[in-house]
């Protein structure tokens, strides 16, 4: 099933198509929040069984949105539950339009790596240092799933040793989290 809603602000249409997510999130709390990316604005729509319950908009940087899944160009980014920790990895897959960015803390991060990789997604390379628009990541690619690691000034083998056997046990996006901190603490 697929809703329409209209941005009060800038009038553009968006579908909400009621994916897993959404449903299993209607299932449990009565209702699903999602968020569309519209460059200077957010909307946000919260839905129930019965349709649209409510509809706001807000400043991209609003804390209220930062734990949203949102909709960036056409990607469903998966934000609930945001995962504090120190190794920040986005997993994304290239055909299905999602990405995984629970584990990435600052939201504006994960917007801007899915905005990058739906100009030049198809560029990426197979393994190495990626520079997205001021912030350096080591990625992965394997077919159409790309994982991303958000690095600060040091590159160490504990990170490479990571981001390979994340690669080589991560099949399917979103990933499974229990998964992927067993390897990321098992690493360290």
């Amino acid at each position: 099933m697929t809703l329409v809603v209209v941005c009060p602000k800038c009038r553009r249409e968006e579908e909400i198509k009621l994916n897993r997510f959404l449903l299993r999130e209607m299932y449990v709390a009565g209702s699903a929040n999602l968020a569309y990316y519209h460059v200077d604005h957010i909307l946000y729509v919260n839905i129930d069984r019965y349709g649209i319950k409510t509809m706001a908009i807000y400043d991209p940087p609003s804390m209220l949105v930062h734990g949203l899944n949102v909709y960036v160009d056409g990607y469903f980014v998966l934000r609930q539950p945001i995962i504090p920790n120190r190794t920040e990895i986005m997993f994304v897959d290239l055909k299905r339009k999602i990405a995984d960015a629970r584990l990435i803390s600052n939201h504006i991060h994960a917007i801007t790596f899915v905005r990058y990789i739906k100009l030049n997604g198809r560029k990426i390379p197979e393994e190495g240092d990626l520079n997205v628009y001021g912030i350096r990541y080591i990625v992965r690619k394997n077919g159409e799933v790309i994982l991303a690691r958000k690095v600060g000034d040091g590159k160490s083998e504990s990170e490479n040793e990571i981001l390979n056997r994340l690669m080589l046990n991560i099949k399917e996006i979103p990933a499974n989290l229990h998964k992927i901190l067993n390897i990321i603490g098992n690493c360290k």
